[in-house]
């Protein structure tokens, strides 16, 4: 249990303690980090059991306290006991109710915080994308053979390589991939240019990343919203302003693109 992160080596995610360097987690650490044999639910559910026990401690502990301080105040004050121990109850729930609600503010900025950090790695990967793009439209457009069909084909990567992630949100980006490889089976001399199946390895890479980033986003941004519609945080919410994130809609990018 513990951040999620891309891995270098393959398209995939890891758990770690921190954020990678260059990512938007850069210098982000985990406040839990758990390794064990077990899996998610397991752990979550014992630490879920722990807090209820610790939580009914908590409330034997204050019953306590209330019983023997409204016996105090009614031998120091005579106060009649119900009273002083009204007074004291009363002055609790308002302590109580400003510290929940401090928490549960500080919770919800720290989940929008997790959306905006996963849009800002959706983004990176679109800025990837974007100049791989264009160094494929550059080798492109040197071939003799400019055909309405390749015309076509490069129309469509300049207009992918301009993208930010309000259009890939709004669906209008479309995997840059499978257009690239039709363009190689009509060209068969580009399969001789190893700079322009470089290039097109990276791009089969690149938006495999982008429908990771895209995942984690979605998933983030479904628990920020779920999170913000419950009551009583919904009230929280609302006071602060916080809106429910757009899910990024962009289902041309697949995880497991088949490599040209």
């Amino acid at each position: 249990v513990g951040y999620a992160r891309e891995r270098e080596d393959i398209v995939d995610v890891e758990i770690a303690r921190g954020g990678r360097k260059g990512t938007a987690t850069e210098g982000a650490v985990a406040r839990h980090f758990l390794i064990s044999t077990r899996d998610e639910s397991a752990v979550t559910s014992g630490q879920g059991m722990a807090g209820w026990i610790y939580a009914l401690l908590g409330m034997l502990s204050l019953g306590a306290f209330f019983a023997v301080g409204a016996e105090l105040v009614h031998a120091r004050w005579q106060l009649p006991f119900p009273a002083a121990l009204a007074i004291g109850v009363s002055g609790f729930l308002v302590l109580f109710g400003s510290v929940w609600s401090v928490m549960i503010y500080n919770e919800l900025v720290d989940l929008r915080n997790r959306v905006i950090r996963a849009a800002a790695n959706v983004d990176v990967q679109l800025k990837r994308r974007a100049d791989l793009v264009r160094s494929l439209v550059a080798v492109v457009i040197g071939l003799r053979d400019h055909e309405a069909q390749l015309q076509r084909a490069v129309a469509f990567l300049r207009g992918q390589s301009l993208l930010e992630s309000r259009e890939l949100a709004s669906g209008k980006a479309k995997a840059a991939a499978a257009t690239v490889s039709a363009i190689v089976e009509g060209y068969p001399e580009l399969k001789s240019s190893s700079v322009f199946i470089g290039l097109q390895q990276s791009l089969t890479s690149c938006e495999q990343r982008i429908a990771l980033a895209r995942d984690e986003f979605n998933g983030t941004a479904a628990g920020y919203n779920a999170r913000i519609a419950v009551f009583p945080a919904r009230i929280i919410a609302r006071i602060a302003a916080m809106h429910p994130a757009n899910f990024f809609q962009a289902e041309s990018f697949a995880r497991h693109a088949p490599r040209a």
